[in-house]
């Protein structure tokens, strides 16, 4: 009998078979299943803190409610924002909507035109074709190829088109002008639409300047009086900040009388609004438009006549002068690099012209000037073609200053009249005993005022300049005199631009020895401070509208007006807007009796003094010339030729004041160039240019 053993697992003990021998027994179980299982004691769990929200996080009940609490706070706030938009901000969405859609296109109004003082139209408008460029329209991968197409159509380079494309411009603008076409190349480029996306005919107001001084039949003409009238130019970032009205792509007066009177000139902008698309292009046709209004009109004292008289004269003066070789200096011939003419009315302070050389043509700014042309305009080595030399050109006024030495003697007690003093071959002054030599060699013997004024008797003057000095005081006399003549300050002419000159003194010689003692070594007054001074040289310096408004005082008796070159401002139809009277700035302070000796004296210098020969043959019975030569003396340069004079000597209506930069002698060059304004201005039989004297 067999004794069957139990284990725990139900298995034999050292095989683990069953004892059938193959290990599975009609009660065989599975393995994992013990015959006797052992009950241990249940465990009783301890809940911890935080048990129950570990419990709830895992519910998916909680889950639900946490989610739908969200869903109702979101919309409670998506409900909050859409009241506010709707209800208390709609008004100021409303705008930004329109505002988005909506375009308010700025319109440029027209300038007011610039008048002769005969009514002659100088400066005046036109419209002009332009091509313009879209870019919106066209992507940018074919933007390089419309550039060079355009280029070549144009006549421009790519990189001029494109200077013109990025420029700044009111965001406003549609199209942006690039350049002036006529109708056929427009219909060209019309044609071809698909060759030119976005490019597109635009019509813009154009300054045109009507008056030139060129003969008919001449192919290249200057426009008149440039320097006076002046040139526009677009505006800038920096015009925005001074000029809030003012929107990029205006125009705005640069130089002359476009820039004096730029808030009479420009007139009212108009606005244009009309509806875009997502992409800024225009939808349909404007809505509504404010018409601009033109600028008024500025009637100027400038007469064309006479100004295409002074300015043909002054080229013609130049060009002979540089003909002429300057014998007994440099031996070669003069440079004339430059020169000013003013004619102005002694009556009054009219400017009746005004002539710089050499000039520009201020239609050359109209449609932005290419940077080449500006710089060639501002290079030394061109004279400065955009100077006006009649305002801001400063030259040692020489001998026409001895009118004003002449009445700071009379006002003074120096001098009178008929002080009669013995002018010698030159005249000793200082410590140093240093000679001034007088420009005759020889000297000029017994002068009174008349005849040191006649033929420019240097000596009388070094005299006269060395007593000044000596009983000075508390008061430099002539320095005084000259002031009070305008001089060493601005007239105060509508023309920017002036300068001011100098009438130094010791203060002055001081204080720029302070400020640059290696340029002004030397900051004392001395006695040839003076007398250089009182034959117009040393550091005296003046402008040629300066000396016409003090010989124009002699003209007229005593006052010294403030010139003008602008009369009235006036409407589009002729109604009066505002005029602009005379004004007087100084007066000679002397006696009427002076006055007309110095008159007298200056007639002579044309009928027997140093402008004798210049004016050999002229009638004088006819229309009788007062005036004066001078001979500017210029370290490293040649001299400086002057003359400034008036007509008829009995009732003078012209001042007219020449100077030439480099031209030799006032008696050789200048007075030539004024007697042929006379004779043209009034009708006189001329010789044409004559050949002057080399006198002072």
């Amino acid at each position: 009998m067999r004794t069957r053993v139990a284990t725990l697992e139900g298995g034999s003990a050292r095989t683990g078979k069953s004892p059938g021998g193959d290990g599975r027994g009609v009660h065989a179980r599975p393995r994992r299943e013990a015959a006797f299982r052992v009950r241990r004691p249940p465990v009783r769990r301890v809940h911890m803190p935080g048990d129950r929200r570990r419990r709830d996080e895992g519910d998916p009940r909680s889950r639900l409610r946490l989610f739908v609490a969200g869903c109702v706070i979101m919309a409670i706030l998506v409900l909050i924002r859409l009241w506010y938009l709707q209800i208390l901000d709609q008004t100021s969405y409303e705008e930004a909507s329109t505002q988005n859609k909506l375009r308010i296109a700025h319109i440029e109004a027209p300038r007011g035109r610039i008048l002769g003082s005969d009514g002659s139209v100088l400066v005046d408008n036109t419209l002009a074709l332009q091509v313009g460029i879209d870019l919106s329209q066209v992507p940018s991968d074919q933007q390089d190829r419309l550039v060079s197409r355009l280029a070549r159509i144009l006549g421009m380079t790519e990189e001029e088109i494109w200077s013109r494309i990025e420029r700044p411009k009111d965001p406003n603008v549609v199209a942006l002008p690039i350049a002036e076409v006529d109708k056929e190349t427009m219909m060209f480029i019309k044609e071809r639409q698909e060759e030119f996306p976005g490019v597109v005919p635009v019509v813009t107001a154009k300054r045109i300047y009507t008056q030139t001084d060129c003969e008919p039949g001449v192919e290249e003409c200057h426009t008149l009086a440039p320097h006076v009238l002046g040139y526009v130019g677009e505006t800038t970032a920096e015009d925005l900040e001074e000029h809030e009205d003012y929107h990029m792509g205006d125009s705005i007066g640069r130089a002359g009388l476009e820039a004096s009177y730029e808030q009479d000139l420009r007139g009212e902008a108009g606005e244009r609004r009309y509806l875009v698309n997502s992409k800024g292009r225009q939808i349909g046709r404007p809505l509504d438009e404010t018409a601009p209004v033109q600028g008024h009109d500025i009637v100027s004292t400038v007469d064309p006549r006479v100004q295409e008289i002074a300015e043909q004269a002054l080229e013609e003066g130049i060009d002979a002068a540089r003909r002429r070789v300057d014998r007994g200096n440099t031996e070669k011939p003069f440079e004339a690099t430059g020169g000013a003419v003013v004619v102005m009315d002694p009556r009054d302070g009219s400017i009746r012209a005004m002539a710089s050389y050499p000039d520009y043509d201020p239609s050359e700014f109209v449609d932005g000037i290419p940077q080449e042309r500006w710089a060639w305009l501002n290079d030394p080595r061109n004279q400065y073609p955009l100077t006006n030399r009649a305002i801001a050109g400063l030259y040692a006024p020489a001998s026409t200053f001895k009118v004003v030495t002449a009445t700071a003697g009379l006002q003074w007690g120096f001098i009178t009249r008929d002080t009669i003093v013995n002018a010698g071959p030159y005249f000793v002054a200082g410590r140093e005993k240093r000679k001034f030599r007088d420009w005759k060699p020889s000297g000029h013997g017994r002068t009174d005022l008349r005849k040191s004024i006649v033929q420019s008797v240097d000596v009388y003057y070094y005299m006269l300049g060395n007593e000044m000095y000596e009983r000075r005081g508390e008061r430099w006399f002539l320095q005084e005199t000259a002031r009070s003549l305008g001089l060493g300050a601005r007239t105060g002419v509508d023309i920017p631009g002036e300068r001011a000159g100098r009438v130094p003194d010791e203060d002055w010689k001081r204080r720029v020895n302070n400020e640059n003692p290696t340029a002004f070594p030397d900051p004392l007054w001395y006695p040839g401070d003076s007398i250089n001074m009182s034959i117009g040289q040393g550091d005296l310096i003046v402008t040629p509208l300066q000396m016409a408004a003090v010989y124009g005082a002699i003209a007229n008796g005593g006052t010294v007006w403030k010139p003008r070159s602008v009369d009235r401002v006036q409407s589009q139809t002729g109604a009066p807007i505002r005029q602009v009277p005379p004004e007087q700035i100084g007066a000679l302070p002397i006696p009427p009796e002076d006055i007309s000796v110095l008159k007298e004296a200056l007639f002579g210098v044309t009928t027997e003094g140093t402008a004798r020969v210049a004016f050999d043959g002229y009638p004088m019975e006819r229309v009788a010339i007062a005036g004066k030569t001078g001979t500017g003396e210029v370290a490293g340069k040649q001299d400086t030729a002057w003359f400034v004079s008036f007509a008829p000597v009995e009732n003078p209506e012209y001042v007219v004041a020449v100077v030439v930069e480099q031209g030799g002698h006032g008696g050789d060059t200048a007075a030539p160039i004024a007697r042929l304004i006379y004779e043209r201005i009034y009708d006189l039989p001329s010789q044409g240019l004559v050949q002057g004297a080399v006198t002072d």
